[in-house]
């Protein structure tokens, strides 16, 4: 079933979707990354999708997956301080 994207919002340059479920839930998306969060609204998506990728990345810097993480994903990271490039 396709939903209706309510808004596409970024965080830097990562790029997400926000969209409502067919329970009424807002679902905030990252199809390049395969994250998603949800929220009795659309403002408290947006904030948990921020908080899951803060995680994401905090997580996976952790065990040092960072780099082979997002390149699975099509992603490669510059020296740019904070800049999340995607391959093309």
């Amino acid at each position: 079933m396709a939903y209706e994207v309510l808004k596409s919002e970024e965080l830097g340059n990562v790029k997400f979707e926000v969209f409502r479920d067919n329970e009424g839930n807002f679902i905030a998306y990252c199809r390049e990354l395969c994250i998603s969060t949800s929220g009795d609204s659309y403002d408290e998506a947006v904030r948990n999708f921020h908080e899951m990728f803060r995680l994401y990345i905090e997580c996976c810097t952790e065990y040092g997956t960072l780099q082979a993480d997002l390149a699975s994903h099509g992603v490669i990271l510059t020296h740019k301080k904070n800049v999340i490039q995607w391959k093309e």
